[in-house]
């Protein structure tokens, strides 16, 4: 039977940077080796594709797990979501269903990679605490890990540095060389935009934060594409919402914009 992949346009940022959608259909795990699946989750370790390892994009691997519900995951750019059916070492992806995010080239070549693995996955195996999911042909597999929990970094003294700025359809990567800083100090920010020093009164409280009294240097940015950089990273902090906090990364995400940072 022939599979076809259903995109599924990203309205929300989160839903954009990993969130699941939520209709799945059901899943059958009727063999006892299958039930060994049921209610975990993977992180992608290993990539092969046509008889060479496939590179992971840094920070950013594939996901999967598995419900009552069914499978979902991550590319390492858009989630997915799909029926699945397990046997003792078989597996069959049904019809999937993925966001339509657009993310840098390496990523969209990787989720092209991911997608065809697991759209044409057979079998599974778990080894030592390493799950691979493959085609019996030999085409591609994927080996995931389970993860570890990151520690906890508090949100209060750390210095966040920009990593990921993002819109409602798109991620990309911040101006290399050009690394805006966050600073949580009380109820005050403080920080660089790469070219200017800023400082703010900032409000936090269950997730949501609301920054005023935005202050900055008026350095000239080195070209117009760190100037641009800047504008936007100003324009989100003083429209933020909200924040959310997950080990080392940090969200700060404005209705229509948002800014990833990783712990320093």
């Amino acid at each position: 039977m022939k599979k076809t992949l259903i995109a599924i346009v990203t309205i929300s940022l989160l839903a954009a940077c990993g969130t699941e959608p939520t209709d799945a259909t059901t899943t059958t795990t009727d063999p006892p080796g299958a039930a060994t699946l049921l209610d975990t989750s993977w992180i992608g370790s290993r990539i092969e594709w046509q008889g060479s390892d496939f590179p992971i994009v840094p920070n950013s691997p594939p996901t999967i797990e598995f419900t009552a519900d069914g499978a979902g995951g991550t590319t390492g750019c858009n989630s997915w979501f799909g029926s699945v059916t397990l046997g003792d070492e078989s597996i069959s992806i049904g019809q999937m269903g993925q966001t339509e995010m657009a993310c840098e080239q390496p990523l969209m070549d990787q989720e092209r990679v991911v997608t065809q693995i697991l759209m044409a996955a057979d079998l599974w195996t778990l080894d030592g605490g390493t799950l691979t999911i493959g085609d019996s042909q030999g085409t591609g597999l994927i080996e995931y890990v389970a993860p570890i929990d990151a520690p906890a970094v508090p949100l209060i003294g750390t210095t966040w540095v920009l990593s990921e700025v993002m819109t409602l359809d798109a991620v990309s990567t911040p101006l290399i060389g050009v690394d805006p800083t966050l600073v949580f100090d009380g109820d005050e920010i403080t920080g660089s935009s790469g070219c200017n020093t800023y400082s703010a009164r900032a409000i936090i409280q269950d997730g949501r934060v609301e920054i005023s009294n935005l202050t900055y240097t008026e350095r000239a940015c080195a070209d117009d594409g760190a100037m641009e950089q800047e504008t936007m990273f100003f324009r989100v902090l003083e429209a933020a919402e909200t924040y959310q906090l997950d080990g080392p990364r940090l969200l700060i995400q404005a209705p229509t914009e948002g800014l990833g940072f990783q712990a320093s």
